[in-house]
């Protein structure tokens, strides 16, 4: 299950480990199979969005109540940042490879809580800025994904609807498993003006335990590999101490 570990050298223990006993390891990024993000991913590889400078990825929601369990006490792993964090984090990875540094801001934000409940990232590339955002005090939940590029920009909003399935005990042998909904579909515009609609793919969690099942019984490569897990390790260690020493933190110092 992501994050994978707490700690950068947690994460190489449990490779080493890995290696030593010839074991195939994964971590289950459930979000990588989301419908939103496998055509944002598509359009950045087909060169629809060339020139892309600014990537703008959050999860908002309304929570503000504390709630007694260890995800939000004062422990190793918890709060949003290791949660809801480490999806978009992945996400970026997947989409750009490592950024050169990470500043970030992290804040308990609401009355009584003892682990982060707000965080903003900016991943620093050469060409372009990743912003993270997630906090817990958002009554509107604003767009998913801002993408402004050289000529265009894409805007999209709604959260994929796989978990809304899972949470009423439905997975993917039931219609409609992975379907976004028409008005969320996200919206192109071009430097002159011109908006066109983008029908979301068809996202399905289950394509993580498929590719799994090929890697244990073919040798195929693992849906995500550890070496990717401890890339977003890194980056949450890079967050916390740039929030808390309140400068660029370079991903060659974690």
């Amino acid at each position: 299950e992501k994050p994978f570990c707490v700690s950068v050298q947690e994460g190489k223990e449990l490779i080493a480990l890995a290696k030593q006993s010839d074991q195939r390891v994964s971590v289950y990024q459930s979000r990588r199979y989301d419908g939103d993000f496998k055509t944002i991913q598509a359009l950045i590889e087909q060169g629809k969005l060339p020139g892309i400078h600014t990537f703008y990825s959050s999860y908002n929601r309304f929570r503000p109540e504390v709630k007694d369990r260890w995800r939000e006490q004062a422990l190793p792993g918890s709060g949003i940042l290791y949660d809801l964090g480490a999806h978009l984090i992945d996400q970026a990875l997947c989409l750009f490879g490592k950024p050169e540094s990470v500043t970030a801001v992290l804040r308990n934000q609401r009355s009584g809580s003892q682990a982060v409940d707000h965080f903003h990232l900016i991943l620093n590339y050469p060409t372009h800025e990743v912003i993270l955002h997630g906090n817990c005090l958002s009554t509107a939940e604003g767009p998913r994904f801002q993408i402004f590029a050289k000529d265009t920009s894409l805007i999209k909003y709604g959260m994929d609807t796989q978990e809304d399935f899972l949470r009423n005990k439905q997975g993917p042998e039931t219609y409609g498993w992975g379907k976004d909904r028409p008005e969320y579909f996200a919206t192109i515009t071009s430097h002159q003006g011109q908006v066109s609609t983008i029908e979301t793919q068809i996202g399905g969690y289950e394509a993580f335990y498929q590719q799994l099942a090929k890697s244990i019984r073919k040798g195929d490569d693992l849906p995500v590999s550890l070496e990717q897990a401890l890339d977003v390790i890194r980056i949450i260690e890079a967050a916390y101490s740039s929030s808390q020493q309140q400068r660029t933190i370079k991903l060659t110092e974690v």
